[in-house]
């Protein structure tokens, strides 16, 4: 069997600094739950996004914005496999981060310190390994397994689950903590404002009035095992494909996004119909909508889908790992979110998204896709 267990889950995002927050405000939406916080007329970073980046792992180690949020998450996703810190101590315990902005000097005050001051302190570069947050975070918690920083643009926080379910087949450990995390960066914000991508409102997946993207960080993580314990949720399968089209935007027929579903679902041993729901990519920017929109009508017909990013804004290499997680949700409280934001379906696209309720969900698909040309994704299955 290909099936690898989740046996717990974290996060920290807009939606709260826990999943029990988080999974509250998904099944109770209200409309001032969407995240919108860029004044498109400023000329700072308006960073709003209100959580607690407090966590239970007491260390006096400074940590950047990115490694503290998932350290954060990690804590909670192991407390939710039932483990401890200790446990992960005495197990080959394998971690993957996905994550733009952890490979980036993501220590504002480690980098004063070095390029405005020229002063060098060593204790802000260690608590920081301002490129490799999988090795910061290794350290902290004692693992021994291998560890890996995925930089693989919006699709790494679903490639550290894909390629942490390998890592179980292939015997490299004996569990995995795979997700992705994200901080926003002033350099992050206006690359994707250069590009004419950000909102100036909020988004909106496939809304006819769609303006682009609204930015958000967080993290997501779960817990991957070979056996199933108390899960309830497994990881199925996993695809990634790339398609050398163009650096921003996918091809027109989505020939990536495809291979990559197709290689989910064939691992998986499943059909497109036999789907329950589809969580998309759905970014709100005016291209990516179109052509993913377009694809799955064309591919999976009246499999309903659905958007969270309105609720997290775009976390980029956390958000595919936030979207595994909502899955997790969606099957074991077996309920479909509400897509916030859309309000008129584009008539380009034809897409009309799932409505919001209770339903069984037992099968789920998460697809991602990067700067790049990469497209990830990733499904989901009830244990029942």
């Amino acid at each position: 069997m290909n099936d690898i267990y989740i046996t717990g889950c974290g996060q920290i995002s807009n939606l709260g600094a826990n999943l029990p927050e988080a999974l509250n405000k998904l099944k109770n939406p209200t409309d001032n739950q969407i995240l919108a916080y860029l004044n498109p007329d400023s000329h700072e970073l308006n960073q709003s996004v209100s959580y607690n980046k407090i966590h239970d792992f007491e260390s006096k180690v400074q940590l950047s914005d990115t490694n503290s949020m998932a350290l954060s998450a990690i804590c909670e996703a192991v407390e939710s496999a039932k483990l401890t810190l200790n446990d992960l101590k005495n197990k080959k315990v394998a971690l993957l981060i996905g994550t733009t902005s952890g490979c980036t000097n993501s220590n504002p005050e480690l980098s004063k310190n070095y390029f405005v001051d020229e002063t060098y302190d060593f204790n802000l570069f260690e608590n920081s390994y301002f490129n490799n947050p999988a090795a910061c975070i290794a350290n902290l918690l004692e693992l021994t397994g291998p560890y890996m920083t995925i930089n693989n643009a919006c699709t790494a926080g679903a490639d550290a689950i894909g390629i942490g379910k390998a890592w179980l087949h292939q015997g490299l450990c004996d569990v995995v903590i795979a997700g992705g995390a994200e901080s926003i960066l002033d350099n992050m914000y206006y690359g994707f404002k250069s590009l004419g991508l950000i909102s100036k409102n909020h988004t909106k997946p496939f809304d006819k009035n769609r303006d682009g993207l609204v930015l958000g960080e967080g993290a997501g993580f779960v817990v991957l095992e070979k056996e199933q314990r108390h899960a309830k949720v497994k990881v199925s399968g996993y695809g990634t494909v790339s398609d050398p089209y163009h650096p921003t935007s996918p091809p027109p027929d989505a020939k990536g996004l495809l291979g990559s579903c197709e290689q989910a679902l064939q691992q998986a041993g499943l059909e497109k119909t036999n789907i329950d729901l589809i969580n998309a990519h759905a970014t709100g920017t005016m291209t990516n909508d179109k052509i993913e929109g377009q694809f799955f009508m064309k591919h999976f017909g009246e499999q309903p889908v659905f958007a969270t990013k309105p609720f997290t804004g775009h976390c980029l290499g956390a958000s595919g790992a936030l979207e595994t997680i909502w899955g997790v949700q969606c099957i074991e409280h077996n309920f479909i979110p509400k897509t916030l934001g859309f309000e008129d379906s584009d008539e380009e696209i034809g897409l009309q998204v799932a409505q919001a309720g209770n339903t069984n969900i037992n099968t789920y698909l998460t697809t991602s896709l990067g700067f790049g040309g990469v497209n990830s994704a990733v499904v989901l299955r009830s244990c029942q």
